[in-house]
């Protein structure tokens, strides 16, 4: 006889009492990629084209998104332009800090120096956005209606005095400490129409939340740089305008088209609605 290993005859029967061994799990499947996320707000405050109407927007052309420039929109008879990025308008350069009781400008302050701040770093849309550097201070037409660039140099708050040596107009506010036309487009008055869209805030019954005994008022806002603020644009006023009327008129156009252009999902339809039959309780001026 062939003598026999017991560990070869027990080899059979180990494998038939091993345990079955299940197969490797699958690897598993990899999350898919998260959604490209659009540019942080802080970086450019509206850097989608396709959310502005080509035929009423002159976006000028820049190779830095962080370039300063000037977006014109047009709505109804009134041209509409805000800065880019959000808050570029934001002065950053020294100014003279002024003694609130020598801000009038009809107290004598010989001491006075105020910085300059007509640095041009702005792109415009068009020539015919911004008075160019050019052009002489002492040939624009102040506290009047400039025919030649269709726009108001009339100021809210009345008739406003003419630096003697310059020829530019001064701040009815008294002294700031800063002297030239800085980022703003134009010598003297720059109009500019600030968008306020309030409602109560409410139950879903439809009654009106309180706290502390005060209806809730909710406003639409802007969170830009980790701050709130209300939507704000530059706009231009004909000789015929009412401001009382145009103003109102003319941003109801403007949010109805905004809205409109943002909001394309058919849900939207009926907030929209709602918010064209919307009214302007009233235009407000203010310095």
């Amino acid at each position: 006889a062939t003598p026999v290993s017991v560990r070869e005859l027990g080899s059979p029967v180990l494998e038939q009492l091993r345990p079955v061994q299940a197969p490797p799990p699958k690897p598993p499947t990899p999350p898919p990629p998260p959604p490209e996320e659009p540019p942080s707000p802080e970086e450019e405050s509206s850097s989608s084209e396709s959310d502005d109407d080509d035929r009423t927007t002159v976006r000028p052309q820049v190779d830095d998104p962080t370039t300063g420039r000037i977006i014109q929109y047009l709505t109804s008879d009134h041209r509409l332009w805000r800065y880019a990025p959000f808050n570029f308008e934001q002065y950053p350069g020294m100014r003279m800090n002024v003694p609130p009781d020598r801000i009038p400008w009809e107290i004598e302050y010989r001491e006075y120096f105020a910085f300059d701040a007509s640095d041009e770093v702005l792109v415009y849309p068009g020539p015919d956005a911004h008075d160019n550097p050019s052009v002489s201070v002492h040939s624009l037409p102040f506290n009047q209606y400039d025919s030649a660039h269709k726009l108001r140099r009339q100021s809210m708050m009345g008739r406003y005095r003419l630096d003697s040596n310059s020829g530019a107009p001064l701040n009815p506010m008294g002294r700031t400490g800063l002297k030239g036309k800085g980022l703003l487009p134009r010598w003297g008055p720059n109009n500019a129409a600030v968008v306020v869209m309030t409602r109560w805030n409410r139950a879903p019954s439809g009654a009106v939340i309180h706290r502390l005994g005060k209806p809730i008022l909710q406003v639409v806002s802007l969170f830009r740089h980790k701050q709130f603020c209300l939507p704000w644009y530059l706009t231009d006023h004909q000789s015929h305008c009412d401001y009382d009327q145009c103003v109102a008129q003319f941003l109801k156009v403007f949010v109805s088209r905004r809205l409109k252009q943002l909001m394309q999902h058919r849900g939207a339809r009926q907030e929209i609605t709602a918010v064209q039959k919307g009214r302007a309780e009233q235009a407000i001026r203010h310095s």
